[in-house]
């Protein structure tokens, strides 16, 4: 289940108008908030305002910046392949599997780094495209060892 936002954008608005009138804490007391946050809200003022009209309930903020697409060839290429891989039920998808797979579409991505950087990239990829990797099964993994050292 997707998670949702406390509080809208307008909420937020009304909570900076507040705090411009009353006392921060008495603000963050009717709004049930903590002091900083309001403080959080008084700070990004411009940026509610121009999502105001949208309806959204976010605002752009760095923390999601990390999981911006920097690659986007070799995102495309290994999507496709996890497409692909999906299509038929008996494969198993690990993540040794994908390093794998980006090591064959960009060896010098691969070669670039380690593979803790590697798993970490792939972590990143997984969640951007709203992807899960499994325990591997008895069911799949003859298969996933062939499709190994046929890639190789």
């Amino acid at each position: 289940m997707p998670r949702r936002p406390k509080k809208s954008n307008r909420t937020k608005l009304k909570g900076v108008t507040a705090a411009e009138a009353a006392p921060v804490s008495v603000v963050a007391a009717n709004l049930s908030v903590h002091r900083s946050t309001v403080y959080r809200w008084k700070k990004r003022a411009v940026l509610l305002a121009d999502k105001k009209i949208g309806g959204k309930c976010y605002v752009f903020s760095s923390a999601h910046q990390a999981l911006r697409v920097r690659f986007p060839e070799l995102e495309a290429k290994l999507l496709s392949y996890v497409e692909e891989i999906c299509k038929n039920r008996n494969l198993c998808l690990t993540t040794k599997c994908l390093t794998l797979m980006i090591a064959k579409f960009d060896g010098d991505f691969a070669a670039a780094r380690q593979y803790t950087a590697l798993r970490s990239w792939t972590v990143r990829f997984l969640k951007r495209n709203r992807l899960v990797v499994r325990r591997i099964t008895h069911k799949g993994t003859k298969i996933c060892n062939e499709m190994q050292v046929n890639l190789l």
